[in-house]
């Protein structure tokens, strides 16, 4: 009797183990939103979810370890809302405010371990190989196969610093064409955008190769792009902190800041 209540026991402790690790635990999130003239009080309200959704995946412990290679803020966005759209269970608001122009909400949901882990690490292993076919960026004309920032010779205080871009050919382009235009975007600690800067290839290229008849790019060649500006005129070295470079694109028009 008791070696029958011993092995009961033991079947009983592996089951609930087992039932606990595959159990679902609960995430919440809380924002609060000001909203302006322009914005109806119907899209404050939607912005406001959205980004209390957002903070409760962020917030997740196990969204942290397993988002921690997908090192990528375009990426982490594509994976947050993968999980938002079809990941969370019982989905509900369990605080909302109104005051003023102000709206706050506190949603809670249900959500599993194992899949949230599972999708992470998938899509960190579908963006390397995206990174791979597609470069850092792609616009069809150009392709950015890495990117480099030098501080330049530690034991010279006004060493030079850059920004180095390595860049693929993809088709044939007229060198003055306006897809072989390259940008970088500097950022602070807090993630805001410092200012950005931009290189063509119109003439620098022709004159990289010593060939001033030249006037065409070909399929294959590869071009070094070296941002001297680092940090730019009147932005403390301390205050630069991370960058982002990309090509310009049709479809980046409104992205597109000049440098002043």
């Amino acid at each position: 009797m008791k070696f029958f209540a011993l092995r009961f026991g033991i079947l009983f402790l592996i089951i609930f183990t087992v039932s606990n690790c595959y159990a679902d635990e609960i995430i919440k999130g809380h924002y609060c939103y000001t909203y302006g003239d322009n914005e109806s009080l119907k899209e404050a309200k939607e912005i406001t979810r959205t980004l209390a959704i957002r903070n409760a995946i962020e917030s997740y412990r196990v969204f942290i370890t397993s988002a921690s290679t997908v090192n990528n803020f375009q990426l982490t966005n594509d994976l947050i809302q993968i999980i938002s759209s079809g990941y969370l269970k019982d989905l509900k608001t369990i605080e909302y405010k109104e005051e003023s122009r102000t709206i706050c909400e506190t949603i809670q949901a249900s959500v599993s371990p194992q899949e949230i882990e599972k999708i992470t690490k998938q899509q960190g292993l579908s963006s390397v190989k995206r990174i791979e076919e597609l470069g850092i960026d792609n616009n069809g004309y150009l392709k950015i196969v890495g990117t480099r920032y030098s501080r330049g010779d530690p034991s010279k205080v006004y060493g030079p610093k850059e920004i180095e871009v390595k860049v693929k050919v993809l088709k044939k382009i007229l060198s003055a064409d306006e897809h072989c235009i390259v940008f970088v975007t500097y950022y602070d600690s807090e993630g805001k955008e410092l200012s950005t800067d931009k290189k063509t290839t119109a003439y620098e290229i022709l004159l990289k190769y010593g060939d001033n008849k030249r006037e065409w790019l070909y399929p294959g060649e590869l071009i070094t792009y070296k941002f001297m500006k680092v940090p730019l005129p009147g932005v403390p070295e301390s205050q630069f902190v991370s960058y982002k470079v990309w090509l310009y694109d049709d479809r980046k028009r409104g992205d597109i800041k000049e440098n002043k």
